[in-house]
């Protein structure tokens, strides 16, 4: 475990985690407003490729960044994952030089407020695990409204509209760090 909430733990992601994840990421829903080109999950290979992707992250980033699971401590059960990493530029690889916060909660459990809560401790955690940083972003396409009521939530405000991340037209919240003199 590497944080937790009232209702759920945040962890690493396991292969132990396949067959929650397909059903999550299998679901063209929850799959609409994610990456560049969003396209629905067709195999558990392709998840077991997210895994290895979250795997390499954390080979590199140790616990202070990552894309990490979101388990209900009620059922047990995966039921979307946060994100604290570096943010990519244009291409959707190269870093672009900032931080990303972001989270993916399985439709099931959508409308809970899980996705405020994971999201409220992701930042909280990676702001700890992470001292000298002064700003997170988040992007989202703006039609994804219930990604941005999360974003205001948890205290981020509009930044700007751009194509520089990830290479499509997303919006930009961001969020400050009281200390950075904002």
């Amino acid at each position: 475990m590497l944080f937790e909430t009232d209702r759920l733990v945040i962890r690493h992601t396991e292969y132990i985690d396949v067959d929650d994840m397909f059903a999550i990421y299998s679901d063209i829903e929850v799959m609409r407003y994610l990456g560049r080109e969003p396209k629905a999950i067709g195999s558990v290979e392709e998840i077991q490729a997210v895994i290895d992707r979250r795997k390499a992250l954390r080979a590199e980033y140790g616990d202070s960044m990552g894309a990490w699971s979101v388990v209900s401590k009620a059922s047990g059960k995966v039921i979307g994952a946060v994100l604290f990493k570096p943010l990519p530029g244009e291409d959707g690889t190269t870093p672009s030089g900032e931080v990303e916060i972001g989270w993916h909660i399985g439709r099931a459990d959508w409308g809970c407020g899980y996705a405020t809560e994971a999201a409220q401790a992701c930042l909280t955690y990676g702001l700890k695990q992470n001292p000298k940083l002064n700003r997170v972003l988040a992007c989202f396409y703006p039609e994804n409204t219930r990604s941005e009521r999360v974003m205001i939530k948890i205290g981020m405000t509009f930044l700007e509209s751009t194509d520089r991340f990830y290479g499509v037209p997303l919006s930009v919240y961001e969020y400050t760090r009281p200390s950075a003199g904002n």
